[in-house]
């Protein structure tokens, strides 16, 4: 691993080991590192592997484009206790309960930085919410801790209220801010007839959000700032999104065009998207 600049913030980023949880955490770790943190992005072994092989070729690991634009970036290994990709659907019990393994080698990793000289003292675990452990992990080692929400606000809500989703009778179910929406439309997770060892590590997930010093999603205030207004009486949560890096949002720095990397790497949709018509893409207005 790269040296860490001995001054300043040293946060370690730490995300689920998931495509849909990994690409915008890695985004969020950028805009962190633009501030001028530091940063340690951990993955688990498998998914280094899969984003190093995605990288293959172009002599540059993930965060190279980012530590070119001159961010204090780098990404570090611990080692597999999580089923992989496409295995944990066929236990999700067993991936729920293997998250919880990656707490001790999280606080093994701290601990080993926390002994470096030439490393600045980490000071902040920035985690998936899904991550349950980070929160007291950060308490245990008196670091600051950021619980990030890689959905929408509105899914959040739907979580954060599960009890009371779980207690309505009638096929339509009422949330703080969200639009009323039929029950049949709510994830698997709130059917009566969900696992209810999966319930209950969601709900734990989300009550220990709860202690965070912050909790941020990935969603903007122009679309979801009704949603963040109906949470602020209970949590405050902080808008960060859209994730995408700058080239494609805000054109702050065209250099900035890398997203991520895909565990499908034969699979490009590019090509078959540069056959298609003009603004053929459909468009619709999200009621809010």
């Amino acid at each position: 691993m790269e040296c860490i600049s001995n001054g300043g913030v040293h946060a370690i980023v730490v995300a689920m080991p998931g495509q849909g949880h990994i690409n915008p955490m890695m985004q969020l770790a950028k805009k962190l590192a633009s501030m001028g943190i530091s940063i340690t992005f951990v993955l688990t072994q498998s998914w280094h592997r899969i984003i190093t092989e995605a990288h293959l070729g172009t002599g540059l690991d993930a965060f190279a484009h980012a530590r070119n634009l001159g961010l204090n970036i780098r990404l570090v290994a611990i080692p597999d206790c999580v089923p992989g990709e496409f295995e944990r659907w066929n236990n999700i019990q067993q991936f729920y309960r293997s998250l919880g393994k990656m707490e001790g080698l999280v606080e093994e990793l701290i601990n080993n930085l926390q002994q470096q000289s030439n490393v600045a003292p980490v000071s902040c675990i920035v985690a998936d919410t899904f991550l349950g452990w980070a929160v007291p992990l950060a308490k245990k080692l008196n670091l600051l801790s950021v619980s990030f929400w890689t959905p929408s606000v509105s899914m959040f809500s739907i979580f954060y209220h599960l009890k009371s989703v779980q207690h309505q009778e009638g096929s339509i179910i009422h949330i703080p801010g969200v639009i009323s929406i039929e029950s049949a439309d709510l994830p698997s997770f709130f059917k009566p007839s969900a696992d209810p060892v999966n319930a209950r590590a969601i709900v734990l997930c989300l009550e220990r959000a709860r202690e965070a010093d912050w909790v941020v999603a990935n969603s903007f205030e122009a679309l979801e700032g009704h949603l963040v207004e109906a949470l602020s009486e209970k949590l405050q949560v902080y808008c960060v999104g859209p994730l995408l890096p700058s080239a494609y949002l805000d054109c702050s720095d065209p250099r900035d065009s890398v997203v991520g990397t895909s565990s499908r790497v034969e699979v490009n949709c590019t090509k078959w998207l540069d056959n298609q018509l003009p603004k053929s893409v459909n468009t619709f207005r999200l009621a809010v």
